[in-house]
């Protein structure tokens, strides 16, 4: 599979361009996402290369930040154990086998596609949430139920929030209320 989705800001402005490919080597994300918080008055520009195994486990995470000199990279065994760059353990992320970029719906296709819920089915997970701007990442706590009709509820319990989530067949969203909507796909 081979895709490029667009999504926009449904909050101000903010568009993110994504090519997706899950082959025989795993999955392939690269974006670039220009956005930003109008409540808090920020903007961001960044660019990311999320890598999976074929259980859709986050095995690498790259995220730049344009303008400020931050860029993050991380690596994981697909277990929640994650090393820098420089092959030292993070023992602060242990636990963490998805992420989740704030600026970026896509990165709650990962829990969704990793876990395989049935309707009905709840999850509690652990994620390594990158915040924006700074790209600060802390480990959260996240729950996912799947309602049924490719409709999941998104719970951040560290930030008291949550949406239904529409999916499409390949479990990438369609709709995050309030905050991206897909406008293309090809």
């Amino acid at each position: 599979m081979q895709k490029t989705i667009r999504w926009a800001s449904s909050e101000g402005e903010g568009l993110e361009q994504l090519h997706l490919t899950v082959d025989e080597q795993g999955v392939r994300a690269r974006s670039v996402v220009v956005g930003g918080d109008t409540a808090e008055n920020t903007t961001w520009a960044i660019s990311y290369e999320v890598d999976c195994d074929f259980a859709w486990r986050v095995r690498r995470v790259k995220i730049w930040e344009a303008g400020t000199g931050h860029n993050l990279e991380f690596f994981s065994g697909g277990d929640g154990f994650w090393t820098g760059p420089d092959s030292q353990a993070l023992p602060e992320f242990a636990g963490c086998i998805d992420v989740d970029i704030r600026a970026t719906p896509f990165t709650n296709t990962l829990p969704i596609r990793r876990l395989q819920l049935q309707p009905g089915e709840t999850s509690t997970i652990r994620a390594l949430y990158f915040s924006l701007p700074g790209l600060k990442p802390e480990p959260v706590e996240q729950h996912y139920t799947n309602l049924g009709s490719r409709l999941y509820r998104y719970e951040s319990a560290h930030r008291d929030f949550g949406r239904d989530l529409t999916t499409d067949a390949d479990g990438l969203v369609i709709d995050y209320p309030g905050l991206f909507h897909r406008t293309f796909e090809e």
